[in-house]
């Protein structure tokens, strides 16, 4: 796991984590959360590049809202995420209304991805909540979709009792 939320990371940081990445490559599991930091479009290249080095990934949780990622960041990521032929499950953390994964016809047209889970923060409306849904049953070979709402943790040392984390 690796987690630096809210660190105020920008570009060259995220930038350099996608490339230390590419070291990895037998990884199967992973979870990278950067949302509430900084960086854009550079950084998601970053990001892009050590994801695509990682051919054996089959489960990624993945937070990157609330930095400063163009239309043209979620399409890079959302065409990264599709050529990971081994991926069957992704989990997607939603800090933010702006966010635009989901919003490629290469990641719809996946043909790997077979449970998808949408974890919202409260803040999002209904109708932005329901935008994601209808685009995830759009991904071809979808079995199933789940959608759970984050909750902040009572306790600092609880920080990730609401995810499940990798052995």
């Amino acid at each position: 796991m690796f987690n630096k939320r809210n660190n105020e990371i920008g570009d060259d940081g995220v930038y350099a984590v996608g490339v230390a990445l590419r070291k990895f490559k037998n990884l199967e599991k992973l979870e990278l959360w950067l949302y509430q930091n900084q960086f854009g479009d550079r950084g998601v290249s970053g990001i892009v590049t050590g994801l695509t080095s990682c051919t054996q990934i089959k489960k990624l949780q993945l937070g990157i809202g609330n930095n400063k990622i163009t239309d043209e960041g979620y399409l890079r990521l959302d065409q990264c995420l599709a050529s990971l032929v081994n991926l069957q499950s992704l989990l997607y953390g939603f800090t933010s209304c702006n966010e635009k994964i989901l919003k490629s016809r290469d990641l719809l047209n996946c043909k790997n991805i077979k449970i998808l889970t949408l974890n919202y923060e409260p803040m999002l409306t209904k109708r932005e909540r329901i935008s994601h849904k209808i685009k995830a049953f759009k991904i071809l070979r979808l079995v199933r979709l789940e959608v759970i709402e984050y909750q902040e943790p009572q306790h600092p040392e609880d920080e990730y009792e609401n995810y499940e984390h990798f052995e």
